[in-house]
This record gives structure tokens, sequence and C-alpha cells, in this order.
């Protein structure tokens, strides 16, 4: 299985992030699938799936990460 190149210097240049209900928004938007991250509980998981969805006060990100594949932040 062969990798772009763009994504292996995308994943170079990201570092470890921790993913918990106080990370702002703009960091959940750079990430990216695969990347190695640590969940709250400050286990390190591999993030499987990021959706952001926009409401009108808040914003509600559904991750699923390799160690809780139904991890929810709502973020106001």
């Amino acid at each position: 299985m062969r990798m772009s190149r763009k994504i292996i210097e995308t994943k170079e240049k990201q570092s470890v992030v921790r993913i918990s209900r106080y990370i702002t928004i703009d960091e959940l938007e750079d990430l990216i699938e695969g990347q190695l991250v640590y969940d709250e509980k400050g286990m390190s998981a591999i993030l499987l799936d990021i959706e952001i969805k926009a409401y009108k006060t808040e914003k509600h990100v559904y991750i699923k990460l390799s160690s809780n594949p139904k991890t929810i932040l709502i973020i106001k």
C-alpha cells in the first residue's frame, strides 16, 4: 500500500495532539485520519474518522478513535 508524498509530509509536520473538550476548532480541523493522538485519559490512539457539524450556537465534533470509537465533543 502506497501513501502519497503529500500525506506523508503532512503527517510529519503534525505533532501528537491531545484530544479533549478544551481543544480548539482550528486544531480539530487540522487533524488528519491516521494521525496519532492522545485521548482525554492520556492513552494514545489513532484517529480513524472526524466529522464536524456546525449549528447556530455550537459545533458538534464526532471523532472515531482506535481507543474509543464513539467520542463526541460539543464546542460552544
